[in-house]
């Protein structure tokens, strides 16, 4: 009986999706193996990430957006039960990207945010069932190429020459190196290091990739 139960239960634990992890950048018709909700959980309130003190003028040419932001913290991704407070950090990412690349439509205000995007992406279905970004539809919408990079393909020269194009990496870490899953924008190098806006930092300044133990999972980029 009892290694009936111990069977059941590590059955049990092998199905539960991630709980608390952001969202993913890879959307369910990308990759099989990927559970289709590891996107869609809460990174918990307490782990909003503490911050390394830190001042360069540079960062005020950065377009910041806070996932927790009042004024969208409470808005659905899409049709999905997910929220931006908890599951928003990679449409964060993207908001800032279009927003630094001097993106317009017709359907967006001339200054927009995060929760301007998230509803312009959840009008044109961006989002699957479970809140998943689904690429090639933002590429259809948006008119940018989204390049792909794996975790064993990763190198400084591709993020160096990403930067050196103007264009903006979007990549997968770890809340403090070794937490839940989470997205963060690399926005420029500075004396050696990789900075960051982080949509858990509450502050209009970057953090660096150190924070995240210079550990990344995966890139995403939006090319033109």
């Amino acid at each position: 009986m009892k290694r009936k139960i111990a069977l059941y239960m590590a059955f049990v634990l092998a199905a539960m999706p991630e709980l608390y992890g952001c969202q993913s950048v890879f959307s369910k018709n990308e990759t099989e193996f990927l559970s289709e909700t590891l996107n869609t959980s809460s990174v918990l309130a307490d782990e909003t990430i503490s911050q390394t003190e830190y001042e360069n003028s540079e960062d005020e040419n950065i377009a910041f957006f806070y996932q927790k932001d009042s004024r969208w913290e409470n808005d659905n991704l899409g049709d999905s039960k997910y929220k931006m407070n908890d599951s928003g950090c990679l449409t964060c990412c993207v908001a800032s990207v279009l927003a630094m690349s001097g993106y317009s439509a017709d359907d967006l205000s001339e200054n927009y945010n995060a929760g301007d995007v998230n509803r312009y992406f959840s009008e044109n279905n961006i989002y699957d069932s479970e809140g998943n970004m689904l690429w090639e539809k933002l590429e259809n919408l948006t008119g940018f190429t989204v390049e792909k990079t794996e975790e064993g393909d990763i190198s400084n020269d591709l993020l160096d020459n990403y930067l050196n194009n103007g264009y903006y990496p979007i990549i997968r870490v770890r809340v403090n190196g070794s937490g839940n899953y989470h997205y963060v924008l690399i926005t420029d190098k500075r004396d050696g290091e990789y900075r960051c806006m982080d949509p858990l930092c509450n502050e209009n300044k970057t953090v660096p990739l150190s924070q995240f133990k210079n550990k990344i999972y995966a890139v995403r980029c939006l090319v033109k």
